[in-house]
């Protein structure tokens, strides 16, 4: 009976941790994917002011 509590309450922890991890992975995902869109539209103009210069 203990057994059986401690394999339902280890489960649960685990699951709660992966749905833990997912998120802050997925953050980090969404976090990076906004600087490179950043870094990119940075670029774009630094080409374009370059291109008017000319």
């Amino acid at each position: 009976m203990v057994e059986a509590e401690e394999r339902r309450t280890n489960l649960r922890l685990r699951e709660e941790q992966d749905a833990a991890y997912r998120a802050s992975l997925e953050a980090d995902q969404a976090q990076e994917s906004q600087r490179q869109e950043e870094e990119e539209r940075l670029e774009r103009e630094a080409v374009e002011a370059e291109r008017k210069r000319k």
